[in-house]
């Protein structure tokens, strides 16, 4: 881990980045935005999270850093980092940088309070926001986090939507000056996940899947859906053992008929 205080001390405000190690994006965005020397207004944290899995091009090293922050210290590399990682964002707001395999865009993730996420999410320049408290109880407790899926994972894309999220997070919260890019996304809530393996994900995230139409395959077997739903972090390669999670639209958490 390596944590930088950029425009002064005791800053209010976190970027996060490289929870995974193979999720190159956010540290590329930084070292490009600190490269062009903007001046700062106020003081922005910068947390470099697995920096250990990062060399080594690994998701993780030993678990998952993104289902560690409330397993305590179990003596893994992951779980002593976090431990460090709640220290330094505690009482903070977080901007957590990701890619996936799974959209080419940027997307935004409700983690925590949902009031207190769209605060963020709104001024960030995203399409769609998902609501993923119903699939990922990984809260961390005094800590207001924000997560955003910048694109697929090593791509040029992401690394250029990264810069823009990060940018937009800045100059909403007057870190740098300028105007974030205001817009009020749709929203979507996370209720289940897809399992299986080897199968070829076949529709488009954020695009609704009707009751009976295929969305993957698997050699000649086609997965129908069996309501309607939205794809969310939906893809042929990104886990091992699902293709990813069913959502529904909402109106501003609020689940409704589509």
């Amino acid at each position: 881990m390596k944590v930088k205080n950029i425009g002064g001390d005791d800053p209010d405000h976190v970027v996060m980045y490289c929870v995974h190690g193979n999720e190159p994006c956010g540290k590329l965005a930084v070292d490009r935005i600190l490269h062009e020397e903007p001046e700062f207004q106020s003081p922005v944290k910068l947390v470099f999270a697995n920096e250990k899995a990062f060399r080594e091009g690994k998701t993780h090293l030993e678990e998952d850093l993104n289902r560690a922050w409330n397993s305590g210290n179990k003596g893994t590399h992951e779980s002593r980092l976090a431990e460090k990682i709640k220290e330094e964002i505690q009482g903070k707001t977080v901007l957590d940088i990701h890619s996936s395999f799974s959209h080419p865009e940027a997307f935004g993730l409700i983690v925590e309070d949902p009031e207190n996420s769209r605060k963020q999410l709104d001024y960030l320049g995203l399409d769609h926001v998902a609501d993923m408290r119903e699939v990922y109880s990984s809260k961390i407790q005094g800590v207001h986090r924000v997560a955003v899926e910048c694109g697929y994972t090593r791509s040029q894309k992401a690394i250029e939507n990264a810069y823009n999220v990060i940018k937009n997070f800045m100059k909403a919260n007057g870190i740098l000056e300028g105007e974030a890019e205001r817009n009020t996304p749709e929203e979507y809530m996370m209720y289940g996940k897809v399992t299986g393996k080897d199968y070829q994900f076949t529709h488009r995230n954020f695009k609704k899947v009707e009751k009976g139409q295929a969305y993957a395959i698997r050699g000649k077997e086609k997965l129908r859906a069996e309501e309607d739903f939205y794809p969310v972090l939906m893809s042929t390669t990104g886990y091992e053992d699902m293709i990813g999670f069913k959502a529904g639209k909402t109106q501003r958490g609020e689940l409704r008929s589509s």
